[in-house]
Parts: C-alpha cells; sequence; structure tokens
C-alpha cells in the first residue's frame, strides 16, 4: 500500500503531474494510511496530518470507509480486500489518468 502510494507520488512529481493526483477523492485516504503504515507501531493514528488540519479537514473517506480524528491513538483496522480495491484504484489512475 505505502510503496503503490509512494511511487505514484513520484512519478506525479517527476512529471510535475502531482495536482492531479492530489485531486482525486482518495487520495487523501490513501496518504493518511501510508502514513499511518509507515511510521511508528504500524497500524496506529498517531497524528493528523498538519495540512489537513490547518484546513479545518478532519476526516477522509474512500468507498465508505472513513478515518477521522477521533480515531487518534486508535488501530485503524483495514482488510485486504479493501487494500486490493484501494491498489485497482491507483492502477486505474494511472492507466487513465496520468500521461
Amino acid at each position: 500500500m505505502r510503496e503503490a502510494h509512494e511511487l505514484i507520488l513520484l512519478y506525479c512529481e517527476e512529471t510535475q503531474q502531482l495536482p492531479v493526483y492530489r485531486a482525486e477523492p482518495w487520495f487523501q485516504f490513501a496518504r493518511m494510511l501510508r502514513n499511518v503504515m509507515s511510521h511508528k507501531e504500524g497500524g496506529t493514528l498517531r497524528e493528523w496530518p498538519t495540512d489537513l488540519r490547518k484546513k479545518g479537514i478532519t476526516s477522509v473517506t474512500r468507498r465508505g470507509r472513513t478515518f477521522d480524528t477521533t480515531m487518534l491513538g486508535q488501530r485503524l483496522v483495514f482488510y485486504p480486500p479493501e487494500g486490493l480495491e484501494l491498489v485497482n484504484d491507483q492502477i486505474d489512475f494511472v492507466t487513465v489518468k496520468l500521461s
């Protein structure tokens, strides 16, 4: 999960298409999931991103799943089928929207 997000992020940065990726409705959800998996005790929502907090964004949602600020300090449950759906969304994004 985190590698897919990082790879797309890198490609979009190198090709000046980062705004296209950030505009995806699931981008912040994927970003949050990547952060949770990558930092400290993987799987626990330790902090809410500063940029989202400054914008007043207190939740991120994808296909009915929501992560929000009330979950700080909790382990996030994200099942393999959900992960595969997200990866599929990312593949669709890369093949359809990026040049």
